[in-house]
């Protein structure tokens, strides 16, 4: 079976595995101290092959999980991004996420994956919501939240116990803003705001 999740204009999306090759890719990131500066540690090598074993799991048991995030170009994973259930304050959420290497931040990578995962979850899943908490002095991260896609409107309230730094993105929210179905408009915001063709994937 194909371990092929999605793509983007320029990245595809697959399963982790828990071999040699992404094991070194993600201990780059979850080993760097600057990469992690906003966690509570970075991880050791067996802290990362339970971590890659954790979406594994989530794979078999909800459908998703964190991905490896690979360039088009040369298959290179240079982090990871997808869907994880979570607890916010008692209340169920699934979250979107992603770890970027450090070498390839700062290039729309994290910004191009996220939407691909948000449109994954809006069209294949059939989720009516997503959340997404960052860190308030994670000013890199924040930039999706910023870029006005997780404003609630009356459709997909805040749960009044998610923490502060919680953003909750809607289909609804995402249409309002550009217009249109949110299949195409999450095309159209990657076009517009990232300066990417408007090639995501229907």
């Amino acid at each position: 079976m194909s371990d092929f999740v999605l793509e983007t204009p320029r990245l595809r999306l697959r399963h982790l595995r828990l071999d040699e090759a992404d094991i070194e890719a993600i201990s780059a990131i979850f080993g760097d101290p600057v990469a992690m500066r906003f966690f509570p540690s970075t991880y050791s090598r067996s802290e990362v092959e339970e971590f890659i074993q954790r979406q594994l799991n989530r794979y078999a048991t909800d459908g998703y999980g964190l991905w490896a995030i690979t360039l088009k170009t040369n298959e290179q994973v240079i982090g990871d991004c997808g869907l994880a259930r979570q607890l916010v304050s008692d209340t169920a959420e699934v979250e979107v996420g992603y770890h970027v290497d450090r070498s390839f931040q700062m290039q729309g990578y994290a910004i191009e994956s996220a939407l691909g995962c948000m449109k994954f979850a809006f069209d294949q899943l059939g989720l009516s919501r997503l959340v997404s908490m960052v860190r308030p002095e994670n000013v890199p991260s924040r930039r999706v939240p910023s870029l006005g896609l997780c404003r609630c409107e009356p459709q997909c309230p805040e749960p009044p116990s998610a923490p502060p730094a919680s953003a909750v993105f809607c289909p609804e929210r995402i249409s309002h803003r550009f217009g249109g179905t949110a299949v195409a408009t999450l095309a159209d915001f990657a076009a517009r705001e990232l300066s990417i063709p408007r090639t995501l994937p229907s």
